[in-house]
């Protein structure tokens, strides 16, 4: 959770890389805005905001579209994707600090992970433990990173 804290509310949200070096990003597929590890850099799609459910280690996260991202039930499959205008339970993710990395687990108690699929990116709630594919890395998500400059030095040798 410590590993989110200081995105939460953020107006430059956050940008999660995957084990595979990609960023999760919001793909328009027609009739669904999945969520895959696919971009190589960071674009309007990878950042994403996120808050924190009260008082819990449960974080949701908001995409670039303003739906908020939730496990989608296809099948037995549950695929995250940028779909909910309102809020549920199935929008709010566990988050886990694991070998410094950020671990999210679903309300169906699986681990959300990169899964291989057609495109190798999918990013489902889908694992019972913890594993490489797992694990997401938290940067800013401004596609502009910060740039600081020194103007000047004053020092007083005289105090």
């Amino acid at each position: 959770m410590d590993l989110l804290s200081s995105y939460f509310d953020a107006p430059e949200g956050v940008s999660l890389v995957a084990d595979n070096g990609k960023y999760l990003s919001r793909i328009n597929q027609g009739n669904r805005n999945a969520i895959a590890a696919a971009k190589d850099v960071k674009d309007p799609f990878t950042c994403f905001r996120v808050s924190r459910v009260a008082d819990t280690n449960r974080v949701i996260f908001q995409a670039d579209n303003n739906s908020y991202v939730s496990l989608i039930s296809r099948g037995d499959v549950y695929y995250l994707e940028a779909a909910k205008s309102q809020i549920d339970s199935w929008c709010e993710f566990e988050a886990y600090d694991v070998e410094n990395k950020l671990v999210l687990k679903g309300f169906n108690g699986k681990f959300v992970s990169r899964i291989f699929r057609q495109d190798s990116g999918s990013m489902e709630a889908a694992k019972e433990g913890v594993d490489t594919f797992c694990m997401l890395t938290p940067h800013i998500g401004s596609i502009i990173s910060p740039h600081f400059e020194i103007l000047g030095v004053s020092w007083d040798a005289g105090k």
